[in-house]
């Protein structure tokens, strides 16, 4: 029988983080990372109030989900592309290829897939995978002197209709 606590089951060290337009076959490492892979569950909630007590009776919860967010250290266009959601469109300019930014519309809203592989202590991988994203939070790109330049964001998860769930995670069950 396995034994509860397993130090080979803890998840040690950085994350690789993989992109892709939702729909896409193909994932991209989007490369370093710095200060982790953040996973947070919410859950949101009303509580149900009566007239006949001053406290909350019950709660009732009105929707669960995920977010997602990290930093990635390498400044390329493509990474802009994928991760603050920018258009993908380049332009010569005093004969330069250079990368547009630009504003998107919510109906332009372009879905994400994201992958998060760790490696835990007993050498097996560990895979979050999630089907349904899309950027709801950029952090501060600041090029400063004695820091690094990265790219944030927060990629909220929806609802996967056509999988029926917002993700998977790997291993599914211990052997």
């Amino acid at each position: 029988m396995p034994s509860e606590f397993d130090a080979g089951k803890i998840i040690s060290g950085g994350a690789t983080v993989f992109i892709k337009d939702k729909g896409d076959s193909v994932y991209t490492n989007v490369g370093f990372t710095r200060d982790g892979v953040t996973i947070r569950k919410s859950r949101d909630s009303r509580d149900l109030l009566a007239d006949q007590s001053f406290y909350p009776i019950d709660v009732s919860i009105t929707s669960e989900g995920f977010e997602v967010a990290f930093k990635v250290y390498q400044s390329t266009y493509a990474n802009f592309k994928s991760i603050w959601g920018e258009p993908g469109r380049t332009k010569v300019v005093d004969g330069k290829v250079k990368g547009v930014f630009g504003i998107s519309s919510a109906s332009e809203v372009k879905y994400k897939s994201l992958k998060i592989c760790g490696l835990r202590k007993d050498g097996k991988a560990v895979e979050y995978e999630f089907l349904k994203c899309v950027q709801v939070s950029f952090g501060e790109h600041t090029l400063v002197r004695d820091g690094d330049a990265m790219i944030e964001a927060t990629f909220r998860v929806i609802w996967d209709t056509d999988a029926e769930a917002m993700g998977y995670f790997t291993p599914g069950v211990e052997t």
